[in-house]
């Protein structure tokens, strides 16, 4: 296809924009000459294109390092929309980062810088648009990492105030619990349920490429509510799955009954049924039946924790007392130091002693009773715990 007869091209040229520079500027990037498929460097110029729109955005500057944990899209869905990163901030908040870039980032889950500009809206939350080569120190984290940035945010079934705050459509939540049931997922027509999904289906991609779509909710824990990871049948871009053999398993669940929707999903239910895991998606919708919260969230990470990882406020089984000494509670310093130890390991920063005392300030909430001489001082003591 030809970039001149898109839709992308076209509405650059309404807009009064130099659309062949844009293209031939895109077409010159390392990026396009890296790829020879027509179908990505046709993608790529389509970004360019949409991100020189985006770069006229009203919103505030945004430049942070961030926890990015995949991107999701719907076989269903507007091959014209964006794709909808989903990434944690430093502050623990959720965003959006939004791009027509199938490609933004090179290896999810990964910590990455993203300058560009930040839009707020009532509804829909926070939305990352990035600036053209907006994505810097792009570095793979694996699944122990992932876990313990979400053990502190991620919703459980017992959280039902969190639970009936959720906001529908958009914005991102992290959820844990164990694996109840799978079921299949549906295929949408005009608004109406038509039939189910195989567990293994082909996406909208070209060529077309193999995914895994269900539905795994996790046990209610007698809390009332119920919530169901959707793995949607992708157009292009497929959730990323940390669970242990879970393409083999649906592999197996598939060509084990042929048509058979329902008994390919109970047989993924059969071998993941009590496994506990963390998915972080968007809420794509919420509705009460039956004295039941149910919530659905379109999911485009999920992993399988580690038994080992404990989140940070779960109390410790009795035998655990016995073994260990109750602890001092650290002193005001001691907290600053950990704050600045913390906000070092999650950014990647392997000194902390040359972050600017401005900067120590705000990330440790370093009171005025303290002089710059004694937050460097603070700076280097967390410096040297790094180093043991």
């Amino acid at each position: 296809m030809d970039i001149k007869n898109t839709s992308e091209y076209q509405n650059a040229v309404k807009a009064g924009r130099n659309a062949d520079e844009i293209v031939e500027t895109a077409m010159q990037s390392e990026r396009y000459q890296k790829y020879k498929s027509e179908a990505t460097r046709l993608s790529i110029l389509k970004s360019a294109l949409c991100k020189t729109q985006n770069s006229e955005l009203e919103g505030d500057p945004f430049d942070e390092v961030v926890m990015v944990f995949g991107g999701c899209d719907r076989y269903d869905g507007n091959p014209k929309a964006p794709m909808h990163y989903l990434a944690l901030k430093k502050n623990k908040e959720f965003i959006r980062i939004k791009s027509w870039d199938t490609g933004l980032f090179k290896a999810m889950p990964c910590k990455a810088r993203v300058v560009g500009t930040l839009t707020s809206d009532m509804k829909y939350g926070d939305s990352v648009v990035p600036s053209e080569d907006g994505v810097f120190d792009e570095e793979s984290v694996d699944n122990d990492t992932c876990q313990k940035s979400l053990l502190k945010v991620a919703i459980t079934p017992q959280d039902t105030e969190k639970l009936e705050e959720l906001v529908a459509f958009n914005v991102p939540y992290a959820f844990r619990g164990k694996i109840q049931w799978v079921n299949p997922t549906n295929i949408w027509k005009d608004g109406e349920n038509v039939e189910l999904n195989d567990v293994v289906c082909d996406d909208a991609g070209t060529p077309a490429q193999k995914c895994v779509t269900c539905s795994i909710s996790i046990d209610a824990e007698n809390s009332g509510v119920g919530i169901a990871f959707n793995l949607d049948r992708p157009r292009v871009k497929h959730p990323i799955v940390e669970i242990e053999d879970f393409e083999a398993l649906a592999q197996d669940a598939f060509e084990s009954s042929p048509g058979d929707r329902k008994r390919q999903a109970s047989y993924l239910k059969d071998v993941l049924a009590g496994r506990e895991i963390i998915a972080v998606g968007l809420v794509s919708g919420k509705k009460q039946k039956n004295n039941m919260l149910y919530v659905n969230v379109s999911t485009a990470f999920i992993m399988e924790c580690n038994p080992e990882i404990k989140p940070v406020n779960e109390a410790p089984k009795l035998d655990e007392f016995k073994k260990e000494e109750p602890e001092e509670p650290l002193s005001k310093e001691q907290l600053i130091v950990a704050n600045i130890i913390e906000f070092a390991q999650v950014n990647g920063i392997k000194d902390p002693a040359f972050i600017p005392v401005d900067k120590l300030r705000t990330i440790a909430e370093i009171g005025a009773e303290y002089d710059d001489n004694m937050v460097r001082e603070f700076g280097k003591a967390a410096a040297a715990q790094m180093k043991k």
